[in-house]
């Protein structure tokens, strides 16, 4: 693992180094509220946010994402019945949610699973994304199912992946070492290599 000190995250960061290094949500919002960008969005769109404009210097006005309401901007309404098709205009809103409800029960909720099906598949329709969740929600009653992680979520993959990887180790041992890997160069994802680094700062 590269032990090289994090830089700051200001306007001089070279995007190469913002991309290489692990962020807070919290530090990309104050980094937007200097910077007079928007701060709304999930964690991967204020990334993108920043990361076009350290590039280019200019907010990202190609970017925007569709407002989360049950209307396109650039076509009709959407419609949600079961028969009806997903579409690329699909978004998780309330009145997405006002259907599912109203199909599968007041225990539903959105689901990583069930927004990537919802994005991936436009074509299929929202009788299919039903299914899709009853059948995601029964597999959760298996003890061994492990819910799909979002990419957003690097904390909790990295957590998950140490702890599958080293049995018996314990919590408090998988956040120190998930410290050290946020804070040096390269992806945030668990590997072997990271048991070996905590080994090689010991040693000097």
């Amino acid at each position: 693992m590269n032990a090289d000190k994090r830089p700051l995250l200001t306007r001089a960061i070279p995007v190469t180094d913002f991309s290489d290094y692990y962020w807070l949500k919290k530090e990309l919002v104050d980094f937007c509220t200097r910077q007079g960008l928007k701060t709304s969005g999930s964690k991967l769109e204020i990334t993108e946010r920043i990361a076009h404009f350290l590039q280019t210097g200019r907010p990202p006005t190609d970017l925007a994402r569709p407002s989360k309401s049950s209307n396109s901007a650039d076509g009709p309404p959407l419609v949600v019945m079961m028969d009806a098709p997903i579409t690329k205009n699909y978004t998780s809103g309330e009145h997405i949610r006002g259907f599912f409800k109203s199909v599968i029960g007041p225990h539903f909720h959105f689901t990583v699973g069930l927004m990537k099906f919802c994005k991936e598949n436009p074509t299929k329709t929202f009788g299919d994304a039903v299914q899709y969740w009853q059948e995601e929600y029964h597999r959760k009653s298996d003890k061994s199912y492990q819910p799909e992680i979002g990419p957003q979520f690097e904390y909790n993959q990295y957590i998950r992946d140490f702890m599958a990887a080293n049995a018996g180790a314990s919590l408090k041992e998988a956040i120190r070492h998930w410290k050290q890997k946020r804070s040096a160069r390269g992806d945030n994802k668990y590997s072997r290599d990271d048991l070996a680094y905590e080994s090689s700062e010991t040693n000097e």
